[in-house]
Order: C-alpha cells, then structure tokens, then sequence
C-alpha cells in the first residue's frame, strides 16, 4: 500500500494492496526554497483529522491530514476551484499536498 506523488504532473495514486483505488490532479508547494514539497520515500508518521496547520504567516484548517514529514509537510484535503496544471506555480502550498475533499476522505 503507497501513495505516488509526481510534481512535474502534479497527480496523486493511491495503491492499496496493489491496485489502484483513487487518483487525482494536486496542488503541491510553491517553486522556492521555502515552500517547495519535498521529494523522495516518506513513510506515514500520522493519520489526523479536523487539523490546525500552522505557517509563518497563519494557519488553516483541513478535514484529512496526512503527515509525512517530522517539519509538518502532508497530504490533506484543502478548498481550491481547481487542481493539477501549474497552479503550483502561482498559487502553490506552503510545501504540502493539496487534494480534493472527496480523494482524501
């Protein structure tokens, strides 16, 4: 069971037992240093839901979080009229992966 994540394509899979359960376009962090997503094997550190993230300039809320990394990088289900494209570009995540509420539930 995985998540493949690719930031060139800006798509999530989901693999459980090894087929194929959900697919969806993502927003994932924003091209700079200091919001980028970062890449390589992550392991699931925890499940979370009604989560508070917390950034230097606010916080938000979310349903579904996923955390993947020990400084607060996740998957977790956020607002957005569209995913996928280069949205990520202009208006990326502070480094996490944004996916539709539904994909994530």
């Amino acid at each position: 069971t995985y998540i493949e994540v690719s930031i060139d394509d800006q798509h999530m899979w989901f693999y459980k037992d090894g087929n194929l359960v959900a697919d969806t376009d993502v927003v994932t962090g924003l091209d700079t240093d200091e919001r980028r997503t970062p890449t390589g094997l992550f392991y699931v550190m925890s499940l979370n839901t009604n989560y508070t993230m917390y950034y230097s300039d606010g916080s938000a809320m979310c349903n579904y979080f996923i955390k993947v990394t020990a400084d607060g990088v996740g998957i977790h289900d956020t607002i957005r009229s569209s995913y996928g494209g280069d949205i990520y570009k202009t208006y990326g995540s502070h480094g996490c992966i944004n996916t539709p509420y539904d994909v994530e539930k």
